[in-house]
């Protein structure tokens, strides 16, 4: 079900449920995805790990992301990212202190209040940061 889960013992790895994978591609604009994909078997628990800022590459590429952010958005902007794992982006842009920020994934484990520990869009409503 996942690429980013980690366990304790290669026991508790082979108990994991599988899931089934059916590719579909549209012809017209090349997409892929999983028709068998179901939701319902997702667990965003303690297992999964999908933080890549120990990456001195991958941060640098959030900095050149973050640049691209500056010069073409305002201050005070709202800015949304959903699926933000961590938040590491979020928290680069949040130390600028130029905007006002929000971000959605249920495998969030901080406690930055602009950060929604849950799926987009949120079950129900959630504050935007002032």
């Amino acid at each position: 079900m996942f690429q980013n889960k980690t366990y304790a013992s290669e026991i508790k790895a082979d108990l994991v449920e599988e899931g089934c994978i059916s590719l579909y591609l549209c012809e017209d604009c090349g997409f892929v995805w999983n028709g068998s994909f179901d939701s319902e078997k997702l667990n965003y628990d303690s297992e999964y790990q999908n933080e890549q800022s120990n990456s001195m590459v991958f941060m640098e590429h959030l900095a050149s992301v973050k640049q691209i952010i500056e010069e073409q958005n305002s201050k005070n902007s709202y800015l949304f990212e959903i699926g933000c794992g961590k938040g590491t982006f979020l928290n680069l842009l949040h130390n600028s202190g130029y905007y006002k920020l929000t971000g959605f994934d249920p495998a969030y484990e901080g406690n930055a209040p602009f950060v929604h520990k849950c799926y987009y869009p949120p079950e129900e409503t959630v504050p935007l940061q002032k």
